[in-house]
């Protein structure tokens, strides 16, 4: 019961509380007894005061009344809270807002009592609070009939009429099962009084009348409880950001199937959970005892480090809402859809919620997209979450990132928040927006749209710090499974670990790459790993670029053997040397070496002051200044050699592939890492094309000043000979096996061959 202490944090100490004192909080101010009871005109414009200052930073916050200062003696008269509830409702009322009693406290069987109130800001057309609960559980639990009670206030028939109103699928309906992620509203109105009304024609319940009457709207996301599901429920939890999860649990099936798995998966995201038990009408009291004696011994646990609260009473529900954001506590409900036994209390705890989302209105603007619609006589629709910032109708914004990682100018036609039209999207709010002059087939879920000013990136590769929750065997590098962060869903490959393997328990930092698509991701985003019975969750802690990605398969490629000696051409600061050296490592070869040979002294500079910052040995990476053309060393001395986006660069590309041929032993790789000129995909060309001519040079403009060698930079691969021309070339110089890989339909080329033996 300290919901205001969350709110109000100012301690102020007040030695005479008959002395009017009107420099303090509103807690402090209502702790005043004689002044809140003959309400003092300076106490009004003071109390009132505090209250419009309050609403316009949140929508809601709860006060108590009856408590005073140490030297007085706590409580009221049930007559004198009477007074006090009339006098401050009409002040509430003044400013727009109402206050709603919660529930009356006697205090040690005196006749002196206590009371708590929420003060609400009344609802306002285009704007209202908006609050996701995920709901989930094992199948047949009843998630769907419950949500078909709550927000239809029509109680079931014993053989799922309820539930009928949220399917949205033929297979739904004849087999009563949920298999996709549907969504229903709640609306709470400024006085606490649920909105929705029950329907006479059908199903449809007109969300925009519900929105336009509502002070707080409860969003709940029906979740799959059967297991073949498990994707879509865990996609639910995490690309729509529930603010809270309501598990539900059957009283005559118990803990079963699925519901640990989503509690496991509430716990991994730091979600607050509270529990609700259906069925007790058709549950014998001993199996209902059963259940409830397994869920609290499972709260309990290590694990979980809950504490279970059954709520039978008003003052369950007030103190369990208002101390639940604290993670902790967890609320049991036991609840009747057939005869309505505590949906009451259910409905109160609903009402009392607050967001958990924090204020990020002053931001740029973030928007992740879930969901992607066309709308006959609308065109394309994204819906999705405002993480950040403020969006307004004709706003430009970045979408993306695309199959090549970058990101697009879209202008929004408008705004829906729950089917009701808006002219903006605030933080933590949900919004669907109508976008001007883009198709359904450029978007996909996981995508997001950001202000301009972010100047985004993309990733293929980024680091998490893991902790592995499951895994049969053992966990090593070049294993796939399913990432889940944020709306984002694809499969990744484990490229690199910090220790050898990971088993259950093991806590790790894994270099992952997706394997698709590049993502935007930002640091400490929540991820869960799962494939089958494996699961893993983390966070992530480090990005790496598309460069990285490429050097990557350029040395999966050479696939070293130990006692491989490599010289990296125009290496520069040392990128391909340390990607061979990590890869080395990884399979325990500390036999490998390689020396990195560039013209620019002030590149090998800054790369052996990496190599000594990474911890790499300087005698398996050694540093050279030298010439493509004309490499200072021995003939036949090396295993392997590479040139990484340098080769389009040299004066006479002829002369330094022979060079390259001179100095491999027999048998020596030649690998050479390059943008190409033709790109297979008509779509990617025409994109590719655009930003290279378009957007490379302006930024060289904008950023460094300088058009003309971000104009070369283009031109010096558009110049550069195509695969097939380039790999004539290197088998005129002496290849034998000569072959190229081609990335992102041949944006990059890995060209490869072999010296005869």
């Amino acid at each position: 019961m300290n919901h205001i202490n969350n709110t109000v944090n100012d301690n102020v100490n007040v030695n005479n509380s008959h002395s009017l004192k009107l420099d303090l909080t509103i807690k402090e101010l209502l702790g005043q007894k004689d002044a809140l009871l003959k309400l003092e005109p300076e106490w009004i414009e003071k109390f009132t005061d505090h209250l419009e200052t309050k609403l316009t930073k949140q929508s809601e916050f709860s006060i108590k009344i009856g408590y005073f200062e140490t030297n007085e003696k706590i409580g009221l008269t049930p007559v004198e809270l009477d007074q006090c509830l009339k006098q401050l409702n009409e002040l509430a009322t003044t400013i727009g807002a109402n206050l709603i009693h919660l529930c009356r406290k006697q205090l040690n069987s005196s006749n002196y009592f206590v009371d708590e109130c929420l003060i609400r800001r009344r609802s306002q057309l285009d704007d209202f609070h908006e609050i996701r609960v995920a709901v989930v559980g094992n199948v047949d639990s009843g998630k769907s009939t419950l949500l078909g009670v709550l927000t239809h206030c029509e109680l079931d028939n014993g053989r799922g009429l309820a539930r009928q109103r949220l399917f949205r699928h033929k297979h739904e309906l004849e087999t009563g099962r949920t298999s996709s992620i549907g969504n229903d509203i709640l609306g709470f109105d400024s006085s606490g009084n649920v909105v929705n009304k029950p329907s006479t024609h059908g199903n449809s319940q007109q969300w925009s009348k519900i929105c336009e009457e509502s002070s707080k709207v409860i969003t709940f996301i029906d979740l799959a409880g059967h297991e073949k599901y498990l994707k879509t429920t865990i996609f639910g939890m995490t690309g729509h950001s529930p603010d809270y999860t309501l598990l539900m649990i059957g009283a005559n099936a118990g803990i079963v199937g699925m519901t640990k798995e989503h509690l496991g998966v509430t716990l991994a995201l730091n979600i607050p959970v509270f529990v609700v038990i259906t069925k007790i009408d058709m549950c014998p009291g001993n199996i209902l005892q059963n259940t409830l004696s397994c869920l609290k011994k499972v709260l309990k646990s290590p694990g979980c480090r809950k504490i279970p609260i059954i709520v039978e009473s008003d003052e369950d529900v007030v103190i369990s809402a208002t101390n639940f954001v604290s993670e902790r506590l967890c609320p049991i409900f036991q609840v009747s859809n057939v005869e309505g036994t505590n949906l009451h209390f259910l409905k109160k705890f609903l009402n009392l919620l607050n967001s958990r989302a924090p204020n990020h209105d002053n931001c740029l603007a973030e928007f992740q997209i879930d969901e992607v619609y066309t709308v006959p006589g609308v065109g394309t629709v994204v819906s999705g979450i405002s993480l950040k910032g403020i969006i307004h109708t004709n706003d430009t914004l970045l979408l993306g990132p695309d199959s090549l990682g970058n990101f697009i100018p879209v202008a929004i036609k408008s705004i829906h928040r729950k089917r009701l039209p808006v002219k903006e999207v605030r933080s933590g709010q949900t919004a669907s927006f109508a976008l001007k002059k883009i198709r359904k087939n450029e978007i996909r879920k996981g995508m997001v749209m950001l202000s301009p000013l972010l100047n985004p990136k993309s990733y293929w590769e980024f680091e998490g710090e893991i902790l592995v929750l499951h895994h049969p065997t053992t966990i090593s590098a070049r294993y796939q499974a399913m990432v889940h962060c944020g709306s984002i869903r694809q499969t990744a490959q484990i490229l690199s670990m910090s220790q050898d393997c990971l088993r259950t328990g093991d806590k790790a930092k894994v270099h992952f790459r997706f394997i698709k698509n590049p993502e935007y991701l930002n640091l400490g985003m929540k991820l869960i790993f799962r494939e089958g019975r494996t699961k893993a969750i983390g966070t992530v802690t480090k990005f790496f670029g598309i460069h990285h990605y490429w050097r990557n398969e350029l040395i999966k490629k050479l696939d070293p053997i130990p006692g491989t000696r490599l010289l990296d051409v125009a290496g520069g600061t040392g990128d391909v040397a340390f990607e061979f050296l990590r890869y080395t490592n990884e399979r325990n070869d500390r036999e490998s070496s390689v020396i990195v040979c560039d013209f620019s002294e002030n590149m090998l500079k800054i790369g052996q002051q990496r190599a000594i910052k990474f911890g790499f040995h300087p005698d398996r990476c050694q540093w050279m200044i030298g010439d493509a053309m004309n490499l200072p060393f021995d003939s036949d001395s090396f295993d392997a050699y590479t040139i990484s986006f340098g080769i389009r660069n040299v004066v006479n590309v002829d002369r330094a592939i022979q060079e390259a041929f001179r100095v491999l032993k027999p048998g020596g790789m030649f690998l050479c890492l390059e943008f190409s000129s033709q790109v297979n995909n008509p779509l990617l060309k025409s994109i590719y094309d655009w930003y290279s001519f378009e957007i490379i040079p302006v930024m060289g403009e904008i950023l460094l000043n300088d058009w003309q060698s971000y104009q070369y930079l283009v031109e010096s691969i558009r110049k550069f000979p195509d695969q097939q021309t380039f790999k004539l070339m290197i088998e005129k110089n002496g290849f034998i096996l000569v072959d190229y890989d081609n990335f992102l339909s041949g944006i990059t080329s890995i060209h490869y061959g072999f010296k005869p033996l």
